[in-house]
């Protein structure tokens, strides 16, 4: 049965095969209960929307907080067969009434900072339609190279399913699990290993429904320009309801991470090194203090990991990473607790499910740099930074600021990639923490600050914005970064003429100055 909620909260019809059902008064992510340390702040299910009981209206928010949305429904189908009904239902009424539909936005994890999942208003300023897929779970089919699974799945379920099978991900996805593979597929969810280029890359076949409600199965061989803009396609190509995702027999992974407190020798010398020497590696660097913390994995055996005998563990769990002063009121943030420690691939792999006991501003850009340009690169970043540090009469950037830096593969197999065109790319991530586990976070305009100047720097070097993370409003000098994107709009009309999906960030931003801005 499909649950719609009005913005009254008044359940409305439906023509699905089930009838009618009553709408939800609140909507929470499911996902694994992540372990933590016994003096870890408590970690409760998120709420993701709820309705007021004074107002009756509806209320969304991210894991941080920092979007929120007001839709005018909530639906939450059970089966593809039901979210079909519904978006038929609604492109029947419309026809027989003249009254244009209104937009629709489908949202997971909402663990974007950019807002991709906040649906457009309608033409009379009416808010969009919220669609969440979170009872569209669970694994249809596995072989001993390939999964599929419905769009609303977490890894972190996933990777549990897989368990089971003595199956795991055949390649790294990034380290907060509980995101969902449909969101994570539109966005290009990515770790970081130089040989691929994240979730979206790796996906050979998916299933999505246009906005009228029909099926469609799209896979390379059969629908290749379709599938290199509905890989990654910002929630804007349809709605994707499955995914294949390639897998293998469970392997195991070593981590190791460090200090280094002489952060020149770091750039110079040690780290194209280590980009040579291991395909998984990132590091961050810690501009308060200059001291990089380089990480890398690698592989180990079942043997190995046994006679280690340090088993991975979330961020939550290591507690004693809270012993490090120097770095604030819980010592090192959440975003840095990475121990040392050898595992199965899905435990190394694995940072967090959420990171909603710490939240956080974030904004990331990709860049294809050689080493001499990623080091000068990094050193102009942190004269950024300093100088926002001084014109806001401090000696030092903030503690709770933070540099991250990993790689992916480029390729085109996906026309929204940030990376496209380019053979590895050097994704700058930039975190402001909240300065301590539970509390608020920093002001916005520090955040701003402290980003634009990040900004300034990586759009010199034609740097490109990861989609769902923040990046300013501020048309590119590139209309749409020379991102393909006039080629993307043409292939996601035959899925959504009516432009339901639309995101008006990414108009206002990736389509300015394109033959596809009216498109």
């Amino acid at each position: 049965m499909v649950a719609v909620a009005a913005a009254n909260n008044q359940a409305q019809t439906c023509n699905t095969p089930n009838g009618l059902a009553t709408a939800p008064k609140a909507l929470y992510v499911d996902v694994p209960q992540e372990q933590e340390a016994p003096d870890a702040p408590a970690h409760q299910p998120r709420l993701l929307c709820a309705a007021a009981n004074s107002s009756q209206e509806w209320s969304c928010s991210n894991w941080a907080g920092t979007v929120s949305w007001a839709p005018s429904s909530v639906v939450v189908p059970a089966s593809e067969a039901e979210l079909a009904a519904f978006l038929q239902a609604s492109a029947a009424a419309a026809a027989a009434s003249g009254v244009p539909r209104p937009p629709m936005k489908v949202v997971g994890f909402a663990h974007s900072w950019a807002g991709l999942y906040t649906p457009a208003n309608a033409s009379d300023g009416t808010p969009g339609i919220t669609l969440a897929l979170h009872k569209l779970s669970g694994i249809t089919k596995v072989t001993d190279t390939h999964v599929e699974v419905l769009a609303g799945t977490s890894f972190a379920q996933l990777f549990q399913d897989l368990a089971a099978l003595n199956l795991t991900l055949a390649w790294p996805p990034g380290g907060i699990q509980g995101l969902t593979v449909g969101g994570a597929v539109s966005v290009g969810f990515h770790g970081s290993q130089m040989s691929v280029g994240g979730v979206s890359s790796v996906v050979q076949s998916l299933r999505l429904l246009d906005t009228s409600g029909n099926t469609h199965d799209l896979d390379d061989s059969s629908n290749p320009d379709a599938m290199r803009a509905a890989r990654m396609a910002l929630g804007m190509c349809g709605i994707i309801t499955r995914v294949q995702l390639p897998v293998s027999s469970e392997f195991h992974l070593r981590r190791r991470r460090w200090r280094v407190d002489d952060s020149d020798a770091f750039l110079d010398y040690q780290l194209p090194q280590l980009k040579q020497q291991y395909d998984r590696f990132h590091w961050y660097l810690h501009p308060e203090t200059a001291t990089s913390w380089p990480m890398y994995w690698e592989p180990a055996t079942a043997a190995e990991s046994a006679a280690e005998g340090r088993s991975c563990r979330t961020a939550a769990e290591q507690w004693e990473d809270a012993q490090e002063k120097e770095f604030g009121v819980d010592g090192l943030p959440l975003i840095m607790r990475w121990d040392n420690c050898s595992d199965i691939s899905s435990r190394s792999l694995t940072h967090a499910i959420d990171m909603e006991q710490q939240p956080l501003w974030n904004g990331e850009y990709y860049v294809a740099l050689d080493d001499a340009g990623e080091a000068a690169a990094t050193r102009a970043i942190l004269e950024g930074f300093q100088a926002v540090a001084e014109s806001r009469g401090l000696s030092k950037p903030s503690t709770h600021l933070w540099l991250h830096v990993r790689y992916v593969g480029g390729d085109t197999s996906s026309l929204l990639n940030p990376c496209y065109g380019s053979a590895t790319c050097a994704a700058f991530e930039l975190g402001l923490v909240a300065p301590a586990m539970d509390a608020e976070l920093p002001p916005w305009d520090e955040w701003a600050a402290y980003f634009g100047a990040m900004e300034k720097v990586l759009r010199g070097y034609n740097g490109r914005p990861h989609h769902a993370k923040y990046y300013t409003a501020e048309v590119p000098s590139q209309p749409g970064f020379g991102l393909p994107v006039e080629q993307f709009r043409r292939e996601c009309a035959r899925f959504d003429p009516q432009r339901l999906l639309r995101n008006e960030r990414f108009d206002a931003v990736f389509l300015a100055g394109t033959g596809a801005q009216q498109a």
